[in-house]
C-alpha cells in the first residue's frame, strides 16, 4: 500500500483569510480612545503574524510606545473585545473551494494559528470553514505557539497522525520556522503579511495562489513517493 500526505496544516491570517482590515479597524479603535494616531492597514499588515499581544504591543511602540504592564494589558483586552465585534475577513481566493477538495479527498486539514483559540474558532464558523478542519491549534491552545514546533505536533499527535505525513502551509517565517523545527515540509504563500520575497523563507515551495497549493503538494508527494491527493471516502 503507497503511503500519502494525510495532513495539511494551514496557518489563518495571510494565508486563508485577510483579516488585515479588521485587526487595523480594532487597533485604531483603540488608538483612537488613546488619543494616538490611527495606523494605515498596510502598517497594521506587516505587525500580524505573533498574535494579538504581540500585535498590539508593535502599534503601541509605533505610537509613542508601551504604557506600564497593567495598563498594556487592559489596552490588549480593549483590541481583543473590538475585534471580536468586527464582521468576518475575507477568505482568499480559492482557499474555499481547495480546502473543499481536500476535505472529500478524506485529508485532515489542520488550522495553526497564534489568534487565540476561541475568536478562531469562532471566525471559521462564521465563514463555514469550520466543517472542513478535523482540528484547530490557537495562540493559547497549548503552552507554545509558533514558531514553536510543538504548536504543529501537538494536534497532530491529538488526531494520531503522522508528521512525516503531513505538509505545512503557511506566509511567513514563524510558519517555516516552525514548520522546519517539526520536521515538516513547509509550502508558502507569496499573496500574504510576512513581506519577504520569494526564496527569503526556507519553504520546498512558493505559489503566488492557494489553488496552486494542490499541485506543490502533488510535486512533492512525487519526489517523496507518496500519493497525494488521496483517494475520497468510500459511501
Amino acid at each position: 500500500m503507497q503511503f500519502r500526505f494525510s495532513a495539511i496544516l494551514l496557518d489563518l491570517d495571510g494565508t486563508l483569510v485577510d483579516s488585515a482590515p479588521e485587526l487595523a479597524a480594532a487597533v485604531n479603535g483603540t488608538l483612537e480612545s488613546l488619543g494616538r494616531r490611527t495606523l494605515s492597514v498596510e502598517e497594521v499588515r506587516g505587525m500580524i503574524g505573533n498574535g494579538l499581544p504581540a500585535l498590539t504591543l508593535a502599534a503601541l511602540a509605533a505610537t509613542g510606545g508601551a504604557p506600564d504592564a497593567e495598563a498594556t494589558e487592559d489596552i490588549i483586552c480593549r483590541v481583543r473585545t473590538l475585534y471580536d465585534r468586527q464582521p468576518p475577513p475575507r477568505v482568499f481566493d480559492g482557499v474555499r473551494e481547495t480546502l473543499t477538495d481536500w476535505h472529500q479527498s478524506g485529508i485532515s486539514l489542520i488550522v495553526c494559528t497564534n489568534k487565540p483559540e476561541g475568536s478562531a474558532r469562532r471566525l471559521m464558523a462564521e465563514l463555514g470553514l469550520d466543517r472542513l478542519i478535523a482540528d484547530l491549534a490557537g495562540g493559547d491552545s497549548y503552552p507554545v505557539r509558533k514558531p514553536h514546533p510543538g504548536h504543529l505536533l501537538r494536534p497532530l499527535e491529538r488526531l494520531g497522525l503522522d508528521p512525516k505525513l503531513a505538509v505545512m502551509v503557511g506566509d511567513s517565517h514563524i510558519d517555516a520556522d516552525a514548520a522546519r523545527d517539526a520536521g515538516i515540509p513547509f509550502i508558502a504563500v507569496s499573496y500574504g503579511y510576512a513581506g519577504q520575497r520569494r526564496g527569503e523563507m526556507e519553504a520546498v515551495s512558493t505559489v503566488d495562489r492557494f489553488a496552486d497549493v494542490t499541485g506543490a503538494i502533488a510535486q512533492l508527494a512525487e519526489r517523496r513517493g507518496l500519493a497525494f491527493p488521496s483517494p475520497p471516502p468510500e459511501v
